[in-house]
Order: C-alpha cells, then structure tokens, then sequence
C-alpha cells in the first residue's frame, strides 16, 4: 500500500510540475547603437511570431505576447525586452516566459536562441547569451 501511495504522489507531482511555468532569459550585446538595436530587437519579435503589446524607445522596453489558436486564444507565452548602454556595450535582455497550462510549442530557451539568432540577421557583430530558468 505504501509503494502504491508513494508511487502515485511521485506522478502528480511529476504531471503538477510539466504544467508550471518556464522562462529563458536572452542576453544579447552589441557595440551597434541603441538606436539600432532596438530597430532590430523589434524587428526580431515578429520573426520569432510574437505580437507587439507595446513599446517605448525612450525607456528601450518592447513588451509581445503570443496566442494560442492561431493568434486568437489565450496568451501562451510573452516576452519583455530591455535595451540599455552597460559598460559601452549595447545590451538587449530578453525575458521569454512561457504560461502553464498548454503542451507543446517551443520552451522559451529555444525562443530566446531563435530571437537572437533573428537579431544577428541584422547586427553582425551579437553575443549571444541563453540563460534557461526552468
């Protein structure tokens, strides 16, 4: 009976856990202009198929999301991007994070390779960094 319990526990919490929510975290640098890649971090959300929510350039934050159901269900993962001058770099973060509940589709880690690897199609000389938070 204790094998059985314990077996089943190790299962739910197995299946409890795959549902939870993940992030990545992208860090890309740069020595091209803010100005440049911001143009190019925004460029790149669409590549990677997210919606633009909103942006500043001012403050250098873009913030997207994308559906589930072919762009017409619930939000299935966002991603807020910061672009900043650190130690005369240009330096893009981006935080992928992917909302339990759904299966399938890309782990955020995958979506912020992707985004970089988008990013680089336009910013030659982009580190590319890729944290997985799990």
């Amino acid at each position: 009976m204790k094998k059985i319990i314990g077996t089943l526990l190790i299962i739910i919490i197995t299946v409890f856990s795959s549902f939870s929510q993940k992030v990545a975290v992208g860090k890309y640098a740069t020595k091209e202009s803010t100005d440049k890649a911001y143009y190019a971090a925004l460029e790149a959300v669409s590549g990677v198929k997210f919606t633009i929510k909103t942006t500043d350039k001012a403050q250098g934050i873009i913030q997207a999301e994308q559906l589930s159901g072919g762009g017409t269900g619930k939000v299935f993962a966002s991603v807020f991007v910061l672009i900043k001058q650190e130690d005369g770099k240009t330096m893009v973060q981006a935080t992928f994070t992917r909302n339990d509940g759904f299966m399938g589709g890309d782990k955020p880690a995958k979506m912020a390779q992707q985004y970089g690897d988008y990013m680089k199609k336009t910013i030659a000389d982009l580190g590319i960094a890729v944290e997985d938070r799990k």
